[in-house]
C-alpha cells in the first residue's frame, strides 16, 4: 500500500507541474500592439534584392562567464536591442522592404544533461517564455521597418525535454521549439507586416 501510494502521488505531482506549466505559458501570452512605420520611402528607391537575417544558438537561461563570451537573460536582451539598432541604420540605408529572419534553433539553454542546470539562472520554462517574448518583441519593432518573413526551426537540440530518459531525438518531437515559435505567432497575430512560418510536423525549415 506504500508504494502505491507513493506512486500515486508522485503522479500527481507530476500532473500537477504540467498544469503548471501550461498555465504559465498561457497566462504569459499577450498580442503586441502594432509599430508605427518609422521609414516612410519612396516607392521607386526599394531595391530588389533579398535580405536574410539568421539568429541561432541564443541559449537564453543560461549564465555563464568565458574568455570570448558571456551568458546571461540581461546579456540576450541587450544583444537584440544591439541588433535592432544595427538593423534600423541597414535597412534604412539599403532601402530594404523585405527582410527574411531565419531562426536556427537553440534558442533555450534547456536541461540537455544534469550539469546544464547549473548553467540556468532560471526554469526552463521561464526561459522559454521570455525568449519567445524577446523574439516577439524585436520581429515587431523590425516591422516598423520593413516587412518581416520570420522562419521558426521547429526542433533543436537544446530545447528538447528528453522525457521518461528517452535519449537525443529519440522523442524528438517533445520540444520547446513547438511553444515558443507558436508564442511568437500568437503575439503578433494583429500585425500583418510579420509573417511567421511554423512547419509543425517537420524537424527542417524550408
Amino acid at each position: 500500500c506504500h508504494i502505491v501510494l507513493q506512486k500515486h502521488l508522485q503522479n500527481l505531482r507530476q500532473e500537477s507541474r504540467q498544469e503548471l506549466f501550461y498555465e504559465n505559458v498561457k497566462n504569459a501570452i499577450e498580442t503586441l500592439p502594432v509599430p508605427n512605420i518609422v521609414f516612410l520611402q519612396d516607392e521607386m528607391r526599394f531595391n530588389n534584392k533579398k535580405y536574410v537575417l539568421a539568429i541561432a544558438d541564443i541559449q537564453a537561461g543560461a549564465k555563464f562567464k568565458l574568455d570570448c563570451n558571456e551568458y546571461s537573460l540581461e546579456i540576450c536582451e541587450e544583444r537584440f536591442n544591439n541588433l535592432l539598432t544595427q538593423l534600423y541604420l541597414y535597412v534604412g540605408s539599403n532601402n530594404i522592404r523585405e527582410l527574411s529572419v531565419v531562426g536556427l534553433g537553440d534558442n533555450i539553454q534547456g536541461i540537455l544533461r544534469l550539469t546544464d542546470l547549473k548553467l540556468n539562472e532560471t526554469s526552463v520554462v521561464e526561459a522559454t517564455v521570455t525568449v519567445a517574448r524577446l523574439i516577439a518583441c524585436f520581429l515587431n519593432k523590425l516591422s516598423s521597418a520593413c516587412s518581416v518573413d520570420y522562419y521558426h526551426t521547429p526542433t533543436s537540440n537544446h530545447s528538447q525535454t528528453r522525457n521518461l530518459g528517452s535519449k537525443a531525438n529519440e522523442l524528438a518531437f517533445e520540444d520547446m521549439e513547438y511553444i515558443i515559435g507558436h508564442y511568437i505567432q500568437d503575439m503578433l497575430k494583429d500585425n500583418d507586416r510579420v509573417r511567421v512560418h511554423l512547419h509543425d510536423g517537420y524537424d527542417y525549415i524550408d
